[in-house]
């Protein structure tokens, strides 16, 4: 008899709790597949989340945001000091929601309308600050709601049935949740982060929680973005495009958050070529009135961020070059020597781009997490330097950067961002943001830790 209670007793799991027990509490395939291949397991009660209140809090949400496109609306045709008052007096709306309104208790929303904030706040600077009210006098509500609060195509480039195409790719957004649902498992509370005393399992449990990240923008966001082009009629663009699969850092921030990256782009863009029109015309005027021809006018790139933007422009025109020379049977076209003041501006203003959205997360996470870390902003410092070293290595050694193996540049795109991705994940550790969503498991709460990685 004794044997047996010792024989009973051994059979744990490496956490210490009888495998009996462990049957017992939880009837969970996926938790009964990792402790038969001998992975650690932890078994828990994670915290609660009001989900129950979520219909209350968007509601709300939804009513205030109305509101505000509402107002936004009415002033589409303004113009001067009162067309910028209104913008301003919008992003003062939103993003006071929080701190008026107050936490929800679901990170969710908690962390979600300080990132709606931060989007509206790009484009209401395009919408309100850089355009012209001819370009938006004759916007309907639905249209100022989404350009404000989404990202859709233009009509134009819209198929025939957006609310389809909006609809059909909803599967997508369902495929990235149940894919959430797997990664939970591996996902630490902060008490089981200190757990951990080795340094590479601490950085994949963190690797691991960027990927849950990208996944819930995807599947959450994206699908919210979707839902109004159902309600709305307009054809949403994804969210992200697969940056995972890139092969250098100017590729992989070229397909991350294609939203925030279109607003960055678009505000530099257009406050820069506004500048120059403004100047332009100064210049246009002072000529005509002394009798003279307005001087030729300068073409250049007017994007402060094109030596980092993943255009891959620079590289078909030289390519298409040296494939002309080539048949026209002369020697290949000499490259023209670029200016390193020029590439110092470009490298600054895309550096400052970097900047802004280290800023806003570090905003994001004091709204969600009630503090600041600093953590993000070296983020996306530690990205903007590599995107700075990469152009200017495109730039000086062009032949050995196009020809280096796409697996090469793929393995080391991923190695840089695993090992960074504490930088961005912390905050979210240490709040146990994600026990939020194991509550949603496929077989039901994911009531356990599952240490794939080991400690």
């Amino acid at each position: 008899m004794a044997a047996a209670v010792k024989s009973w007793v051994n059979q744990v799991t490496s956490h210490g709790q009888p495998q009996a027990l462990f049957n017992l509490r939880t009837k969970d395939p996926i938790l009964r597949l990792f402790n038969r291949l001998g992975f650690e397991i932890e078994l828990y009660t994670p915290r609660p989340c009001p989900w129950n209140e979520l219909p209350r809090h968007m509601g709300v949400l939804s009513a205030w945001l109305g509101v505000i496109v509402l107002f936004l609306w009415m002033n589409r045709a303004s113009s001067g000091i009162v067309r910028q008052f209104a913008g301003m007096a919008a992003l003062g709306g939103i993003v006071g929601f929080t701190p008026v309104y107050g936490k929800t208790g679901i990170g969710l929303v908690d962390f979600g309308v300080p990132a709606l904030a931060f989007l509206a706040a790009l484009h209401l600077v395009d919408i309100f600050f850089l355009r012209e009210p001819q370009e938006t006098k004759d916007w309907s509500f639905a249209r100022m709601y989404v350009e404000v609060m989404a990202f859709p195509k233009d009509p134009s480039e819209s198929g025939d049935n957006p609310r389809w195409h909006s609809a059909k790719g909803l599967g997508v957004n369902v495929i990235k949740l149940l894919m959430v649902n797997i990664l939970v498992y591996s996902c630490p509370t902060a008490s089981q982060v200190r757990k951990v005393k080795h340094w590479f399992p601490w950085v994949m449990y963190h690797a691991n929680a960027g990927m849950i990240i990208l996944l819930l923008l995807g599947a959450v966001v994206e699908g919210t973005l979707r839902i109004y082009g159902i309600i709305f009629g307009y054809e949403m663009k994804p969210l992200f495009n697969n940056p995972q699969w890139s092969s250098n850092p100017r590729e992989f921030w070229g397909k991350w958050n294609l939203a925030v990256k279109e607003g960055l782009h678009t505000a530099t863009f257009r406050a820069k070529a506004k500048k120059q029109k403004e100047r332009r015309a100064k210049v246009t005027s002072v000529a005509k009135s002394k009798g003279e021809k307005p001087p030729p006018e300068r073409f250049r790139h007017m994007d402060a961020m094109s030596e980092t933007d993943m255009s891959g422009a620079e590289d078909k025109v030289a390519a298409k070059g040296k494939g002309k020379a080539k048949a026209n049977g002369g020697p290949p076209a000499q490259e023209k020597k670029r200016s390193t003041k020029s590439f110092a501006r470009k490298a600054a203003a895309a550096a400052f781009t970097f900047f802004i959205s280290g800023a806003s997360h570090e905003f994001m996470n004091h709204m969600a997490f009630d503090g600041l870390s600093g953590l993000n902003l070296a983020f996306f410092g530690a990205h903007a330097a590599a995107t700075i070293i990469y152009t200017m290595i495109l730039r000086n050694y062009p032949a050995a950067a196009r020809n280096t193996p796409w697996i090469v540049g793929f393995l080391i795109v991923n190695a840089f961002s695993i090992l960074t991705a504490p930088l961005f994940t912390v905050p979210f550790l240490r709040a146990s943001f994600f026990d939020d969503y194991k509550v949603f498991g496929i077989f039901g709460a994911v009531e356990a830790m599952v240490y794939t990685f080991g400690k």
